[in-house]
């Protein structure tokens, strides 16, 4: 009780500092309904009144940090990270936001409406994987120019002038060698709660990306609204 309790405080303190209209949505600060409204009700009455004073902080509350705090480390049963993700306490009490894989543009919502760029899932093909390695190669090897190309090829979602993803094949062979089939993807995490490296097995063999880059390159190229949120992840074959 008294952790809804301080939520509720926290509640009516940013919409108090806030102001209105509140954007209750995943774009700024939503709460999902629970199933034990009851004791949300009792929260909410025993705190009335009461509000954070003394500052202009924007009393912001996150329900799910990823499985790892930077002020305690891992959240974990085992308080290492060999327990993530199953045995990250989010994961167990069923957070949903937690082990998200994201297409859906967080900014733009409007009602039941979600901007997703004709996706309805964060899974890539075969095709679109390798892509990112060819894009990999080119951002890394390649000039300022060549770099700038690096972006989704959905265009009518974001414009630009992307490499096809054969074209983009193409100047990663051009550049030392393209690739054209992922077998096996793993991670590494690091004691400081982040993904530190992705190993990869291809037509080109094994080779590791520090996990850092991987994540910057798959934002810039990744297709539709398909994005990794935290620099702790994971990749999984379906």
């Amino acid at each position: 009780m008294e952790v809804l309790k301080a939520q509720a405080v926290a509640a009516r303190s940013y919409a108090i500092k806030r102001g209105s209209p509140i954007c209750p949505s995943q774009a700024c600060q939503v709460m999902k309904k629970e199933i034990n409204s009851s004791a949300w009700q009792q929260a909410v009455d025993a705190t009335r009144g009461w509000v954070l004073t003394g500052g202009s902080g924007s009393f912001q509350y996150s329900s799910t940090a990823g499985g790892y705090l930077n002020t305690s480390g891992w959240d974990t049963t085992s308080r290492t990270r060999s327990t993530w993700p199953a045995g990250s306490y989010e994961s167990i009490a069923g957070s949903p936001w937690f082990y998200k894989g994201w297409y859906v543009d967080l900014a733009y919502v409007r009602g039941d409406f979600r901007r997703t760029c004709g996706r309805t899932h964060p899974w890539l093909t075969q095709k679109e994987f390798t892509d990112l390695l060819n894009a990999w190669v080119v951002y890394t090897k390649g000039t300022s120019t060549e770099k700038s190309r690096v972006s989704p090829v959905d265009t009518a979602c974001w414009g630009g002038d992307p490499y096809s993803i054969s074209e983009m094949k193409s100047r990663a062979n051009q550049l030392g060698g393209s690739y054209n089939n992922v077998y096996a993807v793993a991670v590494s995490y690091s004691n400081g709660g982040f993904t530190s490296s992705v190993a990869l097995s291809t037509d080109r063999g094994s080779f590791a990306i520090d996990g850092p880059t991987f994540k910057d390159i798959f934002n810039l190229r990744a297709p539709a609204r398909i994005s990794i949120r935290s620099p702790l992840f994971n990749i999984e074959k379906k």
